[in-house]
């Protein structure tokens, strides 16, 4: 009858919303993962540097401490 029709007619209508609704969260979430990921890598680089740059300036008090006993162990 005519009624079912309209009936599976707008079923198929709210079903293709929903599909629509679905793909729409997944960008969403898709982009607040993105976003998220960057922030995060953000953060490690910010964080790293100067554990980096610690790390240099200890390698370096280092290397000056063993030129000096080299100095003081070699007869001149």
């Amino acid at each position: 009858s005519f009624e079912n029709e309209q009936d599976v007619l707008s079923m198929c209508a709210n079903g293709q919303q929903v599909d629509q609704l679905i793909n729409k969260s997944h960008s969403v979430i898709n982009n607040i993962d993105n976003a998220t990921r960057s922030q995060i890598f953000t953060i490690e680089q910010q964080i790293q540097l100067p554990l980096l740059s610690t790390h240099n300036s200890k390698n370096s008090s280092t290397s000056q401490q063993e030129s000096i006993q080299i100095n003081i162990n070699s007869p001149s």
